[in-house]
């Protein structure tokens, strides 16, 4: 609830670099989008038909419409739904629908139509009427109908004129029974349409179709009917042969209205915002006002130094509108003196709070440093219901603009609301403060409430909204960009030739070069444009590509080759470094290699010296020891004696001669030398084998005994 919102009240606006202004729309049809002192509008063609504030094409008559005008195609409007128009009948009978809304194939069909000047409602072919007067009498009226779902069927609440006459102000119209599961009404959106009886509207001009905040414009819908845009007859007076500056009699910078087939003089002149009438009189003191002057007068400026209070009446309703230029995030606008009522800035968006009913407009930043319009309506309490209507808008736009609604009152508050509002935006610039009113005809008309300055109002009030030029005083821009002024701020933009980029880390967009014209690249280079990317060197960073020939070097191709020309190759000196360290570690790894291999055998070699030398010292009692210590027994020679019959012949013939063969132990001339020849059978034992020796390991020796044995037991010694 804004009522809970604590608010900063700075008495000083900061200078802030314009950075959340609005993305304006774009004008239509030939409009002009211009900024001159503050504020921002569509400079549309002097055509009288495109009225919108987009140069939209808004207004109607019926007098060209023989046949139905579909307006638009398909429309799919949420419910709850707010439907606004305005429009001017003169039609003698005054019967006929004004539109059509929906499909019977796809649920709710809505049409507003008039009988005898009576506002008749249909929802589904169930017709009600409400019974607010006639309004076929050659006035400007406006409807706003909203229509919401109940657990029962579909309530239809309609205002006329925004309840500035009590008698008339509205009513609430029930249908029970009509049930719908979407909460949509889709269809085409049909004007001029015959009513059940086959009547239609002629002397009628229709303008500001509004659907759910969003504005019909009926261009497209009127190409091939051109004479049904714009309503002739409503401007007769208003563009006389007496015209002012040839722009009409309410001048460039007003809007003429007049009732259809008038006389010369019966026509009203609103003005634009910022401009107001040349004003005679001092309308304080409740003189009459003059809705036939040009407008052609600036409106005053002040600077709010303290709260200022307006009267509006007591009539229980109001529409006021007034220009307010700030950069406070936080700060209050206006509220009324019972408090029931506050409008509020909060973190740059115009939020209201009225009993229990909040409105907010989320897409408009009022804190950009423009003059922006606010323009706030609050019916009175209507004819049998407990709710108001309440209708916010900012620069007479729509969409995300504007927002209204019907304001649900409890039962202690639906006493008017207090005839004073108090303006406040301390430290913020106010101009062109407006109270809406109708005259005798029921034309729009409005009052200025600071058109001149009073003693009470000079200790709030300062004359003038200046502000400091901080470009001059102190650049806060880039090299690469523009500063420009603003009101109570600056905004920095890109020079020619370059534009924003994002530069990581940095999420805020920097002007960088981004156009090869002229070519930034030198020395023959060629250039490139990159889309959305960047290149840095160094300390710059540029949104172009130098492709630089002929051996030149650098971000724009100036530097000469020779310059950079001996580290052209740096590369080369980590791999050649990483290169000796394998050649140095291969050879290490072979010389180690190597000394370990010849170690090694000279180890071999040294084991099998000492174990000759040892075999040349074994004698006969080492022998008989050995056999002694591994044996442990006599050693039996007779076993190892085969039969003394020679094995083989004492001579052989090998290649045709005879050769003689001797046995082994013919060999040996003495008995040590016969142990001797034991040498080969004794080294099974010692080799561990476990059975006898082959057969040709024996003694042939006829002298010897075959039961002669040899002891291998221990001796003693």
């Amino acid at each position: 609830m804004i009522l809970n919102i604590v608010l900063c009240l700075c008495t000083f606006a900061p200078f802030l670099p314009l950075t959340r202004s609005n993305e304006y729309l774009e004008c239509k049809y030939g409009g002009v989008r211009e900024f001159a002192n503050g504020r921002t509008f569509c400079n549309c063609p002097q055509n009288r038909v495109n009225t919108g504030p987009l140069c939209e094409t808004v207004r109607v008559n019926f007098e060209n419409l023989q046949t139905p005008l579909t307006a638009i195609r398909e429309v799919t409007p949420t419910l709850p739904l707010h439907i606004s128009l305005e429009f001017i009948c003169k039609d003698f009978r005054g019967t006929g629908v004004l539109f059509t809304l929906g499909d019977y194939k796809k649920g709710l069909v809505l049409e507003l139509a008039l009988n005898y000047g009576q506002p008749v409602i249909a929802l589904n072919s169930r017709r009600q009427t409400a019974t607010v007067g006639s309004l076929h009498d050659n006035e400007w009226h406006r409807l706003d109908l909203f229509v919401a779902k109940t657990p029962i069927g579909v309530d239809v609440t309609l205002i006329v004129d925004r309840c500035v006459d009590k008698r008339r102000c509205g009513r609430k119209l029930t249908f029970n029974g009509i049930t719908t599961t979407s909460s949509t009404i889709s269809g085409p959106l049909a004007l001029n349409t015959p009513s059940i009886d086959g009547h239609r509207l002629s002397e009628l001009c229709l303008e500001n179709i509004v659907i759910n905040s969003e504005l019909v414009d009926l261009f497209e819908a009127t190409t091939m009917r051109p004479r049904a845009r714009g309503c002739p007859k409503c401007e007769e007076a208003c563009f006389f042969s007496e015209a002012f500056n040839s722009a009409g009699r309410c001048g460039s910078e007003g809007i003429c209205r007049n009732p259809i087939v008038a006389a010369i003089d019966q026509y009203v002149c609103t003005c634009r915002p910022g401009y107001q009438p040349v004003l005679r009189k001092d309308h304080f003191n409740g003189s009459p006002l003059n809705t036939s002057i040009p407008c052609a007068q600036p409106v005053l400026e002040w600077q709010i130094d303290g709260p200022n209070l307006i009267n509006i009446g007591s009539k229980g309703g109001f529409t006021v509108h007034l220009s307010l230029r700030t950069r406070q995030r936080e700060t209050p606008v206006l509220r009324s003196r019972d408090g029931r009522l506050r409008l509020v800035i909060y973190s740059g968006k115009l939020a209201l709070q009225l009993d229990n009913t909040s409105l907010l407009l989320p897409g408009v930043d009022l804190t950009d440093g423009w003059w922006h319009v606010i323009q706030l309506t609050v019916t009175p309490v209507i004819q049998g219901t407990t709710s108001r209507m309440v209708d916010l808008t900012v620069d007479g736009l729509w969409n995300a603009f504007h927002n209204a609604t019907l304001s649900s009152t409890e039962y202690s508050s639906h006493s008017d609301l207090d005839g004073i509002l108090i303006i406040e935006a301390i430290s913020s610039c106010l101009s062109d403060v407006r109270l809406e009113m109708r005259d005798t005809r029921n034309n729009i008309i409005h009052n200025y409430l600071l058109s001149d300055g009073t003693e009470e109002r000079q200790s709030i009030l300062r004359r003038g909204c200046k502000t400091e030029d901080l470009c001059a005083s102190s650049n806060p821009c880039g090299p690469r960009e523009i500063c420009i002024p603003e009101w109570r701020g600056y905004k920095c933009i890109c020079k020619a030739g370059s534009s924003h980029r994002i530069i990581p880390p940095s999420t805020a967009p920097q002007c960088v070069l981004s156009s090869c014209h002229p070519n930034p690249c030198q020395n023959g280079g060629e250039c490139f444009i990159l889309e959305n990317e960047t290149v840095s060197w160094e300390n710059e960073t540029v949104g172009v590509l130098c492709g630089c020939s002929g051996g030149w070097t650098g971000l724009f191709c100036e530097r000469p080759a020779l310059a950079r020309s001996g580290l052209q190759n740096w590369w080369l000196i980590p791999f050649f470094f990483v290169l000796i360290l394998i050649v140095f570690w291969i050879v290490f790894y072979a010389c180690w290699w190597k000394k370990r291999k010849l170690k090694n055998m000279a180890s071999t070699l040294s084991n099998g010296s000492r174990f000759t030398e040892q075999q040349e010292r074994m004698t006969l009692d080492s022998i008989a020891k050995a056999g002694e210590e591994d044996y442990r027994g006599s050693l039996n020679l007779s076993a190892l004696k085969v039969p003394d019959v020679s094995l083989r012949p004492e001579n052989l013939t090998v290649r045709g001669m005879s050769v003689e063969t001797r046995p082994a132990d013919s060999m040996l001339s003495a008995e040590g030398e016969r142990f001797l020849a034991m040498d080969q059978p004794l080294q099974y034992a010692f080799e561990g084998y476990d059975s006898s020796p082959p057969p040709n390991y024996f003694f042939n020796s006829t002298n010897s005994n075959g039961n002669q044995s040899f002891d291998f037991s221990k001796r003693a010694i």
